[in-house]
């Protein structure tokens, strides 16, 4: 999302779609290890649909990649793109398809190392989240839950950055 001056937001991907700051509302995700109920009441609630009368059990748990498989998407992330010509429309919904498949699927359970973050990338994450916490409280949109959930935890400061990964790791 980028914010644009005139109040209004530039959707996804600047893909031209404007909304007027009255339309745009943001749902803060709880913490992680957070008991999930409370984000799909605050969603239901946001729709004027009663909390009480969904399943929500149905939901999956979100699973980290290890070491090992973040950087085999990265490397398998350009070949793939080249392979369905990802800049144009569907194909882009091909590769993001194909690579959420083999994240969620096939390397989810691959691997042994956690993914730890450079400083700089850390910094650069930080620094990021400050303005966006800032463009979103100046922008005037409808916010439903604590903005600050959305600085996220501290990354743990053990693991390793995907790019130390050796190749006989990979293979």
């Amino acid at each position: 999302m980028e914010l644009v001056d005139d109040g209004r937001v530039l959707g996804a991907r600047g893909l031209g779609n404007q909304l007027p700051t009255q339309r745009v509302h943001v749902v803060t995700v709880p913490p992680s290890g957070s008991d999930p109920l409370p984000l799909g009441r605050k969603f239901a609630g946001l729709c004027g649909i009663d909390a009480d009368t969904c399943d929500t059990s149905g939901g999956d748990e979100t699973e980290s990649l290890t070491v090992e498989s973040a950087r085999l998407l990265q490397l398998l992330g350009p070949l793939l793109s080249d392979a369905v010509d990802a800049d144009t429309g569907e194909r882009w919904d091909s590769h993001r398809r194909i690579r959420r498949s083999l994240a969620n699927t096939v390397l989810i359970d691959w691997g042994r190392h956690r993914i730890r973050l450079a400083d700089t990338e850390l910094a650069f994450i930080r620094e990021r989240t400050a303005a966006s916490l800032g463009a979103l409280r100046a922008a005037a949109y409808s916010i439903v839950g604590d903005l600050e959930e959305l600085s996220g935890d501290e990354p743990p400061r053990e693991g390793r950055h995907p790019k130390s990964a050796t190749a006989e790791e990979l293979l």
